[in-house]
């Protein structure tokens, strides 16, 4: 997860999936979109997968990977849908089983809210990690049991959680300096 952000070279909060799926050269579609390219067992596949789906289509001999969500969900699960599909192209599942599912679940709640981002930050309730994170109560639910291990073993991820305190201090940099930048625009007008 640390080396998908790495490749996007910030952490904001809260994490837009699009900005990290386009670093990785993931293209998002509406349920609606994908069903038309998909074939049959494609279309039995979205069944079994009401909230999304990635696959990856070879053409011209380059793979292209996409992630299909359904569009009605609610924001927070979206978010959540949407870095779980990430999290099984980038991880390289090909096929459905259990330790996939684990894999992206905990991959997309790592990536909604790292532990120590939910430490650096003193968040201690669901509702403040669905404010701050913008994930759904749900989803804030498992991030804060996530967040509770994590205080258990948190000396075993030192150079990770470094990574990912460096990679958000590099976000405040940049929307301080984008906010200097829209004052600067402002007095020049």
């Amino acid at each position: 997860m640390v080396d998908a952000f790495r490749q996007l070279g910030y952490i904001r909060l809260p994490v837009e999936p699009s900005e990290l799926l386009e670093a990785h050269g993931i293209q998002t579609l509406a349920y609606q979109s994908a069903y038309d390219s998909l074939s049959l067992d494609g279309l039995m596949t979205l069944c079994k997968s009401p909230s999304g789906i990635s696959f990856t289509l070879t053409a011209n001999g380059c793979d292209l990977r996409f992630v299909a969500c359904n569009l009605q969900e609610s924001p927070g699960r979206g978010r959540f849908t949407k870095l779980h599909e990430a999290g099984h192209l980038l991880r390289g599942h090909l096929q459905d089983s259990e330790l996939a599912e684990v894999e992206a679940n905990f991959w997309a709640k790592y990536a909604i809210a790292p532990p120590v981002l939910v430490e650096e930050l003193g968040l201690t309730t669901v509702e403040e990690i669905v404010q701050q994170f913008g994930a759904s109560t749900q989803c804030a639910t498992h991030i804060l049991q996530q967040h509770s291990n994590w205080l258990r073993h948190r000396q075993d991820d030192k150079a990770i959680d470094n990574s990912i305190l460096e990679l958000y201090r590099r976000s405040l940099l940049l929307e301080k300096r984008e906010g200097e930048t829209a004052g600067l625009t402002k007095i020049v007008q």
